[in-house]
């Protein structure tokens, strides 16, 4: 979103509230069913997205100790 309001200016934020509210209204007119197909999708990539976070996370954690070693041995 950043990189956008820096090159089209407040009209970024514009666009992602018009596309925020689009995607709720649409999902508030689907059926229950659907509903809970759509959350479980959603669920399921956000805990791709949030495991990918993690492994990341820790990678990070565990190559700090080494970075910082080097930095003060350099």
């Amino acid at each position: 979103m950043e990189a956008a309001y820096s090159r089209i200016g407040p009209w970024a934020w514009v666009a992602g509230a018009v596309l925020i509210g689009g995607a709720a209204f649409w999902y508030g007119r689907q059926p229950s069913e659907r509903r809970d197909n759509i959350k479980a999708v959603a669920g399921r990539v956000g805990k791709h997205f949030l495991d990918g976070y993690l492994s990341a996370t820790g990678s990070v954690n565990q190559a700090f100790p080494e970075l910082h070693t080097n930095i003060l041995t350099a």
